[in-house]
Formats: structure tokens, sequence, C-alpha cells
């Protein structure tokens, strides 16, 4: 199927900004500086961000039926019991929605990519938010941690939530995704919060509560796998490590993490449904609503945390501005440096083929190119009669050129 001003042909890694790069990820990459509407239609043709956009919008559409699905059993936004599962849901959706859009739009310039991917980070610290909004309201089963997480829960919700966007956005703008230190904040980032989402879980199977049958404790194996399945593909970028240029288009880490993310809430919600299910856990969740359930500690949770995002988001990329304008300074002086140069040179120099003018563009359809080849080859045609003068190895002003011709 042929679409209407169809995306030009891809580029390698060699020819794009270095922090628009991924990891391992040689060919497929769409061309920067281009029209918002280019990227639009990029996501109908094959591209190395094609399937990291539709994998997360296919998992969108599935847990935004599944969450009307369970809207129609339960009242998630005025029941106090089903109020955190509304709000975690909704933070599930929001990371979808989010990370689609920024893989869409983050190949378009630099700021672009770390406006885009700094909006990633917000939606990821909201989506772990989330998913500890369930975990702490549903899954606890002793007295003494469910007083606990009473007090702490939302406040320390809160703080990993701005914790995870501020570290996470401005290690990527400062010091860059592929040393060392970013990797180690984003492992301790990534691990604080799953812990605390893990919390209740930890104490249910190491200090099981005296005369109770935790018989629902097994179903919560599904998502623990996904989660560290996900974490091993992120980490290890296989099998494209393995086989270079053969995942770039299907089948690359960061698309497999995408499923398996998409798995780890649909095991999430599936063990939470057999959770309000159980009637030997009725007592402990209904404590855990009255406290948790409540306007301000769901839904008001997270829309202070999507405010403060908000903000980071503005801060982060005025910081991308200032840093690809610094950036560009010292091209900008060794390009006019360059240009100096060439004016100053003598002709003897070996000059360019007029056929290699187009070698690293070779891809790009004329059509794209503005109008602009046509004009190029026609402005390279005039200068032909006088190659041979070039190649005399001498400098002709106009007038003697025709005082030889006249001699």
């Amino acid at each position: 199927m042929k679409f209407p001003n169809s995306p030009p042909t891809l580029t390698l890694a060699e020819r794009m900004p270095s922090e628009i790069c991924k990891k391992h990820i040689l060919t497929g990459y769409r061309r920067p500086n281009q029209p918002w509407i280019y990227y639009v239609i990029s996501v109908f043709h094959a591209n190395n961000q094609t399937l990291n956009v539709w994998t997360h919008v296919i998992g969108f559409l599935y847990i935004a039926y599944r969450t009307y699905d369970i809207s129609l059993t339960f009242d998630i936004v005025y029941d106090p019991k089903f109020r955190p599962l509304g709000a975690g849901l909704l933070c599930e959706l929001a990371l979808l929605a989010v990370s689609s859009f920024a893989h869409t739009f983050g190949d378009k310039s630099e700021v672009a990519h770390y406006a885009c991917f700094c909006m990633d980070f917000n939606a990821i610290g909201i989506y772990s938010m989330g998913c500890t909004l369930i975990s702490h309201t549903y899954f606890t089963r002793e007295k003494g941690l469910a007083t606990f997480l009473v007090k702490w829960s939302r406040p320390v919700c809160i703080y990993l939530a701005m914790q995870f966007s501020v570290l996470l956005s401005f290690t990527k703008i400062r010091i860059g995704r592929d040393q060392k230190l970013c990797k180690v904040v984003q492992c301790f980032v990534v691990y604080s919060s799953y812990f605390w989402f893990m919390l209740p879980l930890i104490q249910r199977y190491f200090w099981p509560s005296h005369g109770y049958h935790d018989d629902k404790l097994g179903l919560h194996v599904y998502h623990l796998i996904s989660f560290q399945l996900n974490i091993l593909v992120y980490s290890a970028h296989v099998p494209e490590r393995w086989f270079p240029k053969l995942f770039d288009i299907i089948g690359q880490s960061h698309q497999l993490q995408h499923v398996i993310m998409v798995a780890f809430v649909y095991n999430l919600i599936n063990a939470t449904l057999e959770e309000l299910k159980s009637s030997s856990s009725a007592r402990f969740i209904k404590f855990m609503a009255r406290k948790l359930g409540t306007k301000e500690n769901s839904y008001g949770v997270v829309m202070l945390v999507v405010y403060f995002n908000c903000l980071v988001i503005a801060v982060t990329t005025l910081f991308a501005i200032i840093k690809v304008a610094q950036n560009s300074k010292p091209s900008e002086v060794s390009i006019s440096k360059d240009a100096e140069d060439d004016n100053n040179t003598t002709c003897d120099q070996t000059h360019i083929p007029d056929d290699g003018l187009f070698d690293g563009d070779i891809n790009v359809p004329y059509s794209y190119l503005g109008g602009h080849s046509k004009s190029m080859l026609d402005d390279r045609s005039l200068q032909k009669p006088l190659n041979g003068l070039h190649a005399s190895g001498c400098h002709y002003s106009d007038n003697e050129y025709l005082n030889d011709k006249s001699q």
C-alpha cells in the first residue's frame, strides 16, 4: 500500500546524532529534521521505531479494554475499595500512551529526543507508582505492615515517582545514557521503586502471618518473572548484540521489552482480581482501602505527580536546548574556518568528482530534496566548461581568459 507523502528511505546510525542512536542498532533510522507529519506517517512504514510504537499502541488498547471491562464490575471511580485499582490502571495507560508518543517523535532532533524521552522517564515513574498503589492496597496480609503502609505508602510513592523522573531525566542530559554512572543511577531508581512495590509480597513469603493460609501467593510468580525478564532483556541488548543489523527492524530488545511489560501488567491485573475474590483477604483489603482508597490517596496522588512531572519536563527541555546550542557552536566555528580555507586554496587541489556529491544520500528520492536536486545539478553542469581551467592548476580572471581567447 502506497501512502501519500511517504517517508524517504532510511539512513544509518553513523549519519544520525549520537544521542538518537541506540546501542547495537545500526540501520533503519528515520532522517532527522523532517516535518512532523513525516514521523506520523513513518509509523506505517518499516523502520527501527515502528514496532516500538505499535507494541505500546496495541498494549494501550488491550489495557484500556480490560479497564473498561473491570469498570463494569467494580466502581473504580467512586468506591473507595476500588479507587486504587482505577488509579493504578490509569497510570499504566499513561505510560503506554506517552511512550508511543515518544517513540513516534523522538528522532526529529536532539532537542525533541531529549524532551520525548524525559516524558517517557516521567511516565515510567507514574507507572511504577500506579503498580505500587495496587500492591499496597490489595496484597498486604499482615497487621503491622498494614499499619506502617497506611502511614507511609503514599508519601514514599510520591517521592519515588519524583525521584524516578528527576534522576533519569537529568542523568540522560548531563551524563549520557552510555556512561556507567547513568547505568548505576538507573539500577538504583528502578530497584528502589520495585522494592517498595514488592514489600507486601516479601513479607508474605518470608514472614507469613500465623493462622493465615496464603493460597494466592503463587499467583504473583508470573508478574515477578515478567519484571526480571524485562530487566534482563533491557540490560543485555539481545538479540541485536549477537546479530548486528539482523534485528534492527523486527525483534530488537526494546520491542521485546515492550511486549514483556504489557505481559507484566496483564499478570498483575489477573493477580489483583484473584486477590479481590479471595474471602480470606477481604478484611485486610477492606482495612487498606478505607485508609488508602480516598480520592486524595488514589487519583489525587496521581494528579500531584503529573503536575510535578510537567514541571520537570519543561526544565529538562530547557536544559536540552541549552546543551544542543552549546554543542553546535564549535561545529559552526569549524564550518566557517573550513569555508575560509576553501576560499584561500589554489586550484591545483584535488576536486571532488561530480558523481560523488550525492554519495551520502544515494537513497533519497529527488522529491524529498524539495526541488534542490535539479538546481544543484544545473549548477554543476554550468561549472563543467571550467574544469579544464581548474585542471591546469592556474587561476584565471575573466579579463585574462578573454585576452587568451583573443590571442
